[in-house]
């Protein structure tokens, strides 16, 4: 970390800037040292109020109140994210078992108010909420989906809420773009100011989204859009219109996200699959390749006077991989999902971080989306104390810059009284 600052340091010099002690010069954010995993101190486990409904699905935002008062807010998996729960910060414990529990603040049960709708009639599913963003000035913006969409195109999924002073709410929306659907259902971001004005048209608002029912739209890879803010003056009809910043397509399969190669791809009946197809690509001369059971939940920017970064938070899967049912007849089995699908037969946790300079150079159309790489890729679970369940997703992501503390959600951990609660899991960046 040292010899990275020196460098950035050194290079500042070099073109006639000034330079922060230890820090980039000021001219120039894009210079900033991206953040590392070293960077890191994990400070332990917030516990969500006993009135969230069990298993979250996630969507986790950070809300702000002119009094500087911040709390949370998450939406329940049970009624398929329609019930939203605000709920205080105790403080977090870096021992889970006696972490306390955040005081709810209000069940504000359906935000939505007739406004998450979805234009495709289906015989079975449903509609979730994926994603939470506190947008300031009151207003919340969320981002959803049909939990079993596999046909293109773009289809609203953006809405708002406004709380409005006297306690009650207002939704607008939704909103479609002018990309598919499947690239912006899962998370949003706040995209600093600085990198808006030069590299995305004024934008300070990001969405993205992992793979969603294998489709082939989506990013095969950590993906992030940014786009514009709608507000409730905004029409319906109106195209939310982006600029891209990291897409991995599914075809051609070498523009896929390069990863490990510590997997096989198998067949419905347990063959070993030799040539990619839609949904994975077997290793090929030492090379990984994203496929359909690698996910992305969540992702935040880090936005700081001495260091920044964009995470993505997500898992990959690893031994066996297959589309199909589980157990498949040769006995291999997913150790967490027996519904037809995706299917790994091991998952571990891989953080992913991206430099905004690499960012940059997509959006300024320098480099092709799919050719930028994380600057550090690594597995949380090893370096931390904490605890995720089967599948290691995390599915919500905040961060507060005024404390410089990153906030995710991590589902069905606690198990109080035979329940599937979320926890909080809290990081400072030194």
């Amino acid at each position: 970390m040292r010899m990275r600052s020196l460098v950035v340091a050194l290079l500042a010099l070099s073109l006639g800037r000034s330079v922060w002690a230890g820090g980039p010069a000021q001219s120039d954010p894009i210079l900033m040292p991206t953040v590392t995993s070293f960077r890191l101190r994990y400070l332990g486990a917030i516990k969500v109020p006993m009135e969230v409904e069990d298993n979250a699905y996630g969507a986790l935002a950070l809300r702000t109140y002119p009094n500087g008062t911040k709390t949370f807010i998450i939406v329940g998996r049970t009624t398929e994210g329609t019930n939203a729960f605000e709920f205080s910060n105790p403080g977090p414990h870096p021992n889970l078992s006696v972490a306390q529990r955040g005081t709810l603040v209000k069940a504000w049960g359906d935000i939505y108010q007739g406004h998450r709708t979805w234009p495709v009639a289906y015989s079975s599913g449903q509609i979730e909420t994926e994603g939470l963003f506190w947008l300031g000035n009151k207003t919340l913006l969320w981002t959803y989906g049909y939990n079993y969409d596999v046909t293109g195109g773009s289809k609203p999924v953006v809405g708002i809420t406004q709380f409005n002073s006297d306690g009650s709410i207002s939704a607008f929306g939704p909103w479609q773009a002018n990309v598919n659907s499947h690239r912006l259902r899962n998370y949003g971001v706040a995209v600093p100011s600085w990198f808006a004005s030069a590299y995305t048209g004024g934008r300070t608002l990001a969405l993205g989204a992992g793979i969603e029912s294998g489709a082939s739209e989506a990013s095969f890879g950590p993906g992030l859009f940014a786009v514009d803010t709608p507000t409730s003056r905004t029409p319906t009809s109106h195209v939310l219109t982006t600029r891209e910043l990291s897409f991995y397509p599914e075809e051609p399969y070498q523009h896929r996200f390069h990863r490990d190669t510590q997997y096989e791809v198998l067949n419905s009946i347990g063959g070993i699959l030799r040539q990619p197809d839609d949904q994975f690509a077997p290793p090929r001369d030492g090379v990984g390749y994203w496929g359909s059971a690698d996910f992305i939940r969540a992702s935040t920017w880090i936005d700081l006077p001495d260091v920044q970064g964009v995470m993505f938070f997500g898992r990959l899967g690893y031994d066996d991989m297959w589309y199909g049912n589980s157990p498949l007849p040769t006995g291999v089995q997913d150790p967490c999902h027996a519904t037809k699908g995706q299917h790994a037969s091991h998952y571990a946790a891989r953080w992913f971080i991206y430099a905004p300079a690499d960012l940059a150079k997509v959006a300024t159309r320098q480099v092709s989306s799919w050719q930028i790489t994380p600057t550090e890729v690594f597995d949380p679970t090893v370096l931390f104390n904490m605890e995720l369940n089967c599948d290691k997703l995390i599915t919500g992501a905040a961060f507060d810059p005024d404390t410089r503390t990153l906030y995710v959600c991590a589902p069905a951990v606690d198990n109080p009284t035979n329940s599937r609660l979320p926890v909080i899991y809290a990081f400072a960046i030194r």
